[in-house]
């Protein structure tokens, strides 16, 4: 097992930016802007955990507290190359209102990244800048605010900073797992260069391909 201090970079480093998604938080006055919130799909964070630690050394656990709140407690469990044992636990709480349908999805999802986060995963989204957005007309839909664009987003808070090596590295990794499962799907297009040729924007974008194949396909069941 890698040493903590490694464990601790890799776990820090952030997220491909094309896996971070927004959310509208406040909408403005004149209705035609939100602030974005960024957010990431806890399987991204699954998926750092099995490539920095291993699926095998690491472990999650939920218990509820009271009628509001859910402790999710995050652990490490391993060796490292010198024989040296690691062990950690943080544990973060998620809350949850007591006449949301989907209080118990939501709040174990938010106690789970706020574990993450005390471990560095993901930790850097809560310093984006805070900043309001263009959104689509509204209408009667005020509970659900939609961006007109979210790469325009994407390009202002995370910018080029978060296209490091190692983010290459897992985006290759992710779109070669994508393109065997959508090989034998019947849309399904070769790139038109090898995977290694490609640049990184040229990567992710056949990556959100091979990914959209799936969503359509799984839809559609």
């Amino acid at each position: 097992m890698k040493s903590w201090e490694l464990i601790n970079y890799e776990l820090s480093e952030p997220f491909n930016a094309y896996t971070v998604e927004f959310r509208a938080g406040a909408v403005s006055y004149d209705k035609k802007s939100a602030m974005a919130l960024a957010y990431v799909d806890p399987r991204e964070y699954q998926f750092r955990l099995d490539e920095v630690v291993g699926s095998g050394y690491w472990n999650v656990q939920y218990r509820q507290i009271g009628d509001a709140g859910i402790v999710c407690t995050l652990q490490i469990t391993g060796t490292d190359d010198n024989g040296n044992p690691i062990q950690a636990m943080r544990e973060e709480v998620g809350e949850f209102e007591a006449n949301d349908r989907s209080r118990w999805p939501n709040a174990s999802s938010q106690s789970f990244k706020r574990a993450c986060s005390s471990f560095g995963l993901g930790r850097y989204l809560y310093g984006l800048k805070q900043k309001y957005f263009p959104i689509k007309e509204m209408g009667d839909n005020t509970y659900n605010p939609r961006f007109l664009d979210v790469e325009q987003i994407r390009s202002e808070l995370l910018g080029g900073q978060h296209i490091t090596p190692e983010n290459r590295r897992r985006t290759e990794e992710r779109v070669i797992q994508l393109m065997a499962q959508t090989y034998n799907h019947e849309k399904f297009i070769m790139p038109s260069v090898a995977i290694t040729e490609m640049n990184y924007d040229e990567l992710v974008q056949y990556g959100k391909h091979c990914k959209s194949l799936i969503s359509t396909e799984t839809s559609g069941k």
